[in-house]
């Protein structure tokens, strides 16, 4: 029976192709509504299982108001749906409309479960959403030719406008109320499939920025995977279950399992990119066949779907293109952090003398810079090598010529290439060797040659697209084969797109080349051998807190050193024997280069000796070094350190702090310093006088609050007032590491500070040259004299003398600094024409 009996025969060939069009858009929609509906029941269980997040509110019930509405809506189908035959096209519709009514349901459902359950849009929704809301707008914007077909536009149009309002209220997720935890969510991930997509989230961020000056703490926080803890716990994993033995690509295979699901995410956006890159040259070929035949093929939808495909092609294009960029990003951002994170946990277990040189850093920079691009080489490789087999596929079709010469002279332009590049690379890596040989002039002649060579193949490639570039303004192509402007444009467009991968694939290889050395010398230093801790531990203290020297009775022990020998081809120690108890002072004194220094390392575990036993009570050790370390930012929070006081209840930190910073004579400089304790240190205390370096050094020492306090001639860069209040407020009677108990070796030459000491060892010779009490070494005072620090007073003269001239050396240079910074000009002063203009008459009246 015909449907529509009064319309034209012209009109009747466009409504029967839409409303073919129409019946498959409904099937498509259907199967959308399919896949929905399958996925439901497994999203339904997933969010039964998580706590309730949210209460139903008003934006709740609007939702599942849409949705119950969207049900009748789509129920409507079936009313139109013509029940005077029954087929298999019509069994399908009804399917479909059944389908997509049930499919709303379960919409109202989900919506409820996901208000309550989630704190985030869910991707199948706002997908199912999306598609629908395409098939919507695809059965309103067809050209119908016929009022019947119009009717059935006004449930569509309503349907489509719930789906946008569903859309939007899903996308546009600001109701639901999260925990105070979500406040450090990043953004991201809390966004919709379309907020990511589109990249909505981030305007947010950029409308602060535009108010206001956008500061560390402004920025949103990484995601779950891409946090530098995260990454850094799975790379030291991944690497300490590699495969034995190491071979070049050791480093590389841990490298891609740590951050395979970044890898993989990177695939099909990139697949999608080649998708839509290659239906260009089909979109131009099936526009130009249109246009040459529009007088006769008018009457069809044709056009139509062409203005469709390339609205999908090039919005796809650009999509696909931010999305696998943004995976990109992804990937050179964890594998920097992976990469620096292993190389910092080496670093780490390495003695500290091992990274003196500055190699860590240097891997650390410039190595791991040159390899945060990696992946996306390795997705590019394999991505333009498809593009070239697309290509040349799609040239066959077009031209059988073109696929036949393009293909073996493209080999042989990029066998000439990677000829010459790889005897340049050989040339000038034994750039040396050639110069000694006398060989540069003839080497450098054979790489003009061979740079000659690949011009000639090169231009044999490029005269096949000049050859086709010409031929478009003929009829006929060398073989008889017509060549029309259809063809002749398809293939101009893709030797242009095969021409860019082909060319991309060579300029590869000597990045490849680069990244794998940095890959050896990463690894290389990965393989050394760590710092191996051969320290004991000694039996637990004795509850009697008073420390004896009584020799009937042993005292608790703190540190036990026995036969210790330092060095292998050059001996620093040997045959150490010293004992320090708890809770105890000990000066280790002794001329320059007797080992001092190397005495506090192997205590602390920093250098292996080479026989001999070390056994402390507590690995819990605090050292100050020779030079002072501090990092950059505030004395307060260099102080404070990255945790803290173990075991102390945070209110009482603040008292700690003042009680430490007044031990260490701080509180004079706070007050001096404009920003007192806020004051930024600098790279390497640069802000900070030496002095005030070593105390705020002995300052965070003091704060951790440890067992054993290492001190490293801490004393040394302080005037003898300072010198003199500090160690009466540390070590006095009442002083503070004395009512803490703590166990301490100090290096000191200072006698002055030897009577009020518990222990005394004097080193020399590469060993212990004696030790006691001072009262016991009171005899031998005279040869400790010769490395002692002099006369204290003159030493406090002298470096007051040298403060006060360094005082004004400061005063000048900041002075001088203003006088620089001061403005000289306003150059606004000639961009003013009446400016010029006045300074012309003064000249003329001169």
């Amino acid at each position: 029976m015909d449907r529509f009996p009064n319309e034209d025969p012209a009109s009747r060939i466009l409504i029967s192709g839409s409303r073919k069009y129409v019946d498959i858009i409904k099937l498509m929609s259907a199967a959308c509504a399919a896949v929905f509906l399958l996925y439901l029941p497994i999203r339904i269980r997933q969010l039964s299982g998580s706590r309730t997040k949210n209460g139903l509110n008003l934006k709740g019930c609007l939702k599942v108001a849409l949705g119950i509405l969207l049900f009748f809506l789509l129920f409507i189908d079936v009313i139109f749906i013509p029940a005077q035959r029954v087929d298999l096209l019509i069994a399908a519709l009804l399917i479909a409309a059944l389908l997509s009514s049930a499919a709303a349901l379960g919409l109202s459902l989900l919506l409820v479960l996901e208000q309550r359950q989630s704190a985030r849009a869910s991707d199948v929704t706002v997908l199912y959403l999306a598609v629908e809301t395409m098939c919507d707008v695809l059965l309103l914007t067809m050209p119908s030719g016929t009022s019947a077909l119009s009717t059935v536009s006004y449930p569509v149009l309503a349907r489509c406008a719930v789906h946008v309002l569903l859309l939007v209220l899903e996308c546009c997720n600001i109701g639901y109320s999260i925990d105070i935890s979500s406040d450090l969510q990043p953004l991201e991930e809390s966004a919709s499939l379309l907020g990511r997509l589109f990249y909505t989230w981030i305007n947010p961020i950029l409308l602060q920025g535009s108010r206001n000056i956008l500061v560390t703490q402004d920025m949103p926080p990484l995601g779950r995977n891409m946090g530098p803890e995260s990454t850094r716990t799975a790379i030291i994993q991944t690497w300490s279950t590699r495969a034995r033995p190491e071979t070049m690509k050791t480093l590389p295979l841990a490298l891609l399992r740590c951050e395979k699901k970044a890898f993989v995410a990177a695939i099909m956006p990139r697949l999608f990119l080649i998708f839509f890159r290659y239906s260009q040259p089909v979109l131009i070929k099936e526009s130009i066949r249109y246009v040459m035949t529009y007088p006769t093929d008018m009457e069809s939808s044709r056009g139509y779907w062409l203005v469709v495909s390339a609205v999908g092609i090039y919005v796809g294009l650009a999509l696909s293109t931010a999305v696998y960029q943004q995976c990109l990003n992804r990937l050179k951002l964890v594998t920097r952090s992976a990469l620096v994170g292993l190389i910092h946990n080496k670093a780490m277990e390495s003695p500290g003398i091992a990274y003196d040189d500055g190699e860590a850093t240097t891997l650390m920079s410039t190595d791991a810079d040159s390899l945060d691009g990696i992946a996306g080489m390795v997705h590019e490789t394999w991505a333009q090598v498809i593009e070239v087999l697309i290509g040349i596929r799609l040239l066959a079709i077009e031209v059988g010529f073109v696929a036949k010469n393009l293909q073996p002279r493209q080999k042989a332009w990029n066998a000439a290439t990677q000829s010459r590049i790889g005897a340049t690379s050989s040339f000038i890596s034994s750039m040396k060797v050639v110069k000694m040989i006398g060989l540069q002039h003839d080497l450098t002649n054979r790489v003009q040659k061979l740079r000659g060579a690949e011009l000639l193949v090169a231009s044999k490639l490029r005269w096949v697209m000049v050859y086709y570039n010409a031929s478009g303004q003929q009829t006929t192509s060398a073989n008889g084969i017509t060549l029309d402007t259809e063809t002749a444009f398809t293939t101009v467009a893709i030797l242009s797109m095969v021409t860019h991968p082909a060319n991309m694939v060579m300029t590869i290889v000597p990045r490849a080349v680069a990244a794998l050395a940095g890959f050896e010398r990463i690894q290389s230093f990965l393989l050394r051998p760590s710092l191996q801790d051969n320290r004991g531990t000694l039996p637990g203290r004795s509850l009697v807190s008073d420390v004896s020297f009584d020799p009937l009775t042993k005292p608790n022990l703190a540190v036990q050193i026995r036969k210790l020998r330092v060095g292998h081809k050059q001996i620093i120690l040997d045959n150490v024997n010293i004992d320090v108890s708890l809770n105890s002072l000990t000066i280790i004194s002794g001329p320059t280069g007797c080992g001092k220094s190397t005495l506090l390392r192997a205590i602390l575990g920093e250098v292996v000796p080479v026989s001999g036993s070390i056994s402390l009570s507590t690995k819990r050790i605090a050292y100050c070094a020779q030079r002072p370390w501090l990092p950059s930012g505030t004395i307060r929070d260099v102080i404070y350190g990255a945790k803290g006081v173990e075991g102390a209840v945070f209110q009482d930190l603040e008292g700690w702090y003042n009680t430490v910073t007044s031990a260490c004579c701080l509180t004079h400089d706070f007050n001096s310093l404009s920003d007192g304790d806020q004051t930024q240190i600098g790279s390497r205390g640069l802000n900070l006088s030496g002095g005030q370096r070593q105390r705020v050094t002995l300052a965070r020492a003091l704060f951790a609050r440890c067992d054993i306090l290492l001190l490293d001639d801490t004393f040394s860069g302080l005037d003898g007032e300072t010198e003199r209040t500090v160690f009466d407020n540390l070590f006095g009677e009442t002083g503070l590491l004395r009512r803490l108990k703590t166990t301490v070796l100090l290096v000191s030459n200072s006698s002055q500070y030897f009577e009020s000491v518990d222990h005394v060892v004097v080193l020399g010779n590469h060993g212990v040259v004696d030790q006691g009490h001072w009262k016991d070494i009171t005899v031998k005072s005279a040869a400790i004299a010769k490395f002692s620090s002099g006369n204290p007073s003159n030493t406090t003269a002298a470096v007051s003398a040298s403060f006060d001239k360094l005082t004004a050396q400061v005063r000048a240079k900041d002075e001088a600094e203003l006088d620089l910074a001061r403005q000289s000009g306003d150059s606004a002063l000639y961009g003013n024409p009446s400016s010029l203009s006045s300074l012309n008459w003064m000249v003329r009246l001169m």
